[in-house]
């Protein structure tokens, strides 16, 4: 090899930096990669399905509705869900629902500023949130007794076109509560009329009262028929901005 052909091999080998001194070897990148999901867990609420979770540091029961303070890192909230057997100290899980401001509870005789009333509130540690949700009503309620001058859960489907677009009272047991839904809480009564066969047992019904499952309420309210909300949710009968009471 002449001295100049050396000179040229030795300058283009010389104008090439060696990979290592550029990039970085990609395993010194593993352990930072690797140590991420140890250093944020996913939560343990994402888990369970409960949108809330932590301490139970006030329980309080009335009016069929368990009451509870979750303390949770530093924060307080308060929920309110259908009667659970909850304890002061107890890890406890709850639901999505609905907020509302400056809440007064007449039977506790106290005002919340703050509260969420929620399909469903546990203790932590069962079979899992479904397990506690009041969501899955009886096959059958027993006969509830018919408001004198009011309609009974299976009249308002056999009667839809006579009562539609006018006032209806109904009076039936709540089997399902579902809040937070386009802005009105979704209340299912049943009266013991009708059957499950034949789809006229099951009355739905919007509202902004509170209620919990199992209470025997008269809803009164106009009745809409045919109503479509899309993305599958469709009612033969729905009562529209029912009033709620005994």
């Amino acid at each position: 090899m002449t001295r100049a052909s050396l000179c040229l091999v030795l300058l283009m080998g010389c104008g090439e930096p060696p990979p290592a001194a550029t990039q970085p070897s990609p395993g010194a990148q593993e352990p930072v990669a690797a140590a991420a999901p140890a250093a944020h867990p996913a939560p343990q609420a994402a888990k369970s399905g409960a949108a809330h979770s932590g301490i139970a540091g006030e329980v309080l029961v009335s009016g069929g509705y368990t009451y509870v303070r979750i303390d949770s890192t530093g924060e307080q909230l308060w929920v309110a869900g259908p009667q659970a057997d909850i304890k002061v100290g107890q890890s406890v899980q709850a639901g999505a629902g609905s907020l509302m401001k400056d809440f007064e509870s007449k039977t506790l005789g106290r005002t919340f500023p703050a509260i969420q009333f929620v399909p469903w509130v546990r203790a932590a540690g069962g079979d899992g949130p479904h397990a506690a949700t009041p969501a899955a009503a009886p096959a059958a309620v027993e006969a509830v007794e018919a408001l004198p001058g009011g309609q009974t859960v299976a009249q308002v489907f056999a009667e839809k076109a006579t009562f539609a677009g006018k006032p209806v009272a109904v009076r039936g047991r709540v089997t399902k509560v579902t809040a937070g839904v386009m802005g009105t809480t979704f209340v299912h009564l049943q009266d013991g009329t009708g059957s499950a066969a034949a789809g006229n047992h099951d009355l739905t019904v919007t509202t902004d009262d509170i209620v919990a499952v199992g209470q025997i309420v008269v809803a009164r309210g106009t009745l809409i028929t045919d109503k479509d909300f899309g993305a599958g949710y469709r009612y033969d009968v729905l009562v529209e901005k029912a009033k709620l009471g005994e």
